[in-house]
């Protein structure tokens, strides 16, 4: 599964797949409505991320209360919530910003039937997938959907290569500074697009635990080399990493290395 997929099916980059629960990206129905919440926030750049929970129209007014305060700890400034009653009608009390058809094609996108209920989060993309990846889970655990005795592995593909830091106000490496983009992503990068450059990096999740992963390391001096520069180092720091790793590909590369490895194999099994 690639990461986008992931971040936006699960809100995670570690999802868990006992259970179903997928989330939707509702956008573009909300940016129709009269909704100041949703219209805001899409014209502002951000994403409505909606999720159908199955059976749970019995939620009390504590238990979403509750639920508002839980996701707002993942930057969540609110919780919107809409029930399905019989003949499939959607309840809400920010019904009036809507029509009927909206809230019909609401329902129809994150698939919500009669006795569901509702929940959409709005904001940055990052703030809703995360913030809706964590209500996916604690509306799980509350109908105690995560069996302790089911295994779902999943190998995640293609992170981004760059993450955007507010904090530092610049792009910085997701994983390291050397993992390689993809061959198709190469150009992208070398163009300067870091927001859509991904990396042949990978991770193995376990219901939910990230239990393993790596990437493939970037073996191109020239190209290191323009990495380090698009993360902002100076022209003295540049030579002097490029300068190490090329020692180090000339030291660990040799073919007089890799003869010596090669006939000396090693097994980690049970530490034997």
């Amino acid at each position: 599964m690639k990461w986008h997929e992931a971040m936006l099916k699960y809100g995670s980059d570690k999802p868990d797949l006992r259970f179903d629960l997928e989330i939707h990206d509702v956008s573009e129905i909300g940016a129709k409505s009269n909704f100041g919440v949703f219209k805001n926030c899409v014209a502002a750049g951000g994403k409505i991320r909606g999720i159908a929970a199955k059976g749970c129209v019995d939620f009390t007014r504590k238990q979403i209360d509750e639920l508002t305060a839980y996701v707002g700890k993942y930057g969540s400034k609110g919780l919107v919530w809409m029930r399905v009653k019989e003949n499939d009608e959607v309840e809400t009390q920010v019904g009036k910003f809507f029509t009927t058809e909206q809230l019909n094609e609401l329902r129809d996108a994150v698939g919500a039937k009669c006795g569901d209920m509702m929940f959409f989060i709005a904001g940055p993309e990052k703030v809703a997938a995360t913030a809706m990846g964590q209500l996916r889970l604690e509306v799980a655990r509350i109908k105690g959907l995560r069996d302790p005795k089911k295994r779902e592995f999943v190998w995640i593909t293609e992170f981004p290569m760059f993450e955007y830091s507010e904090t530092e106000g610049r792009y910085m490496a997701m994983h390291h500074p050397f993992t390689n983009p993809l061959p198709e992503h190469l150009q992208m990068m070398l163009d300067g697009n870091l927001k859509d450059c991904n990396a042949e990096a990978y991770d193995l999740v376990l219901n939910g635990v990230e239990i393993g992963g790596g990437s493939i390391r970037i073996h191109n001096p020239e190209v290191q080399e323009k990495v380090f520069r698009l993360l902002g180092l100076s022209e003295e720091q540049v030579k002097d990493q490029v300068r190490i790793l090329r020692r180090c590909i000339q030291v660990w590369c040799s073919s007089a290395r890799w003869s010596r490895l090669r006939s000396r194999p090693r097994c980690c099994y049970d530490g034997r």
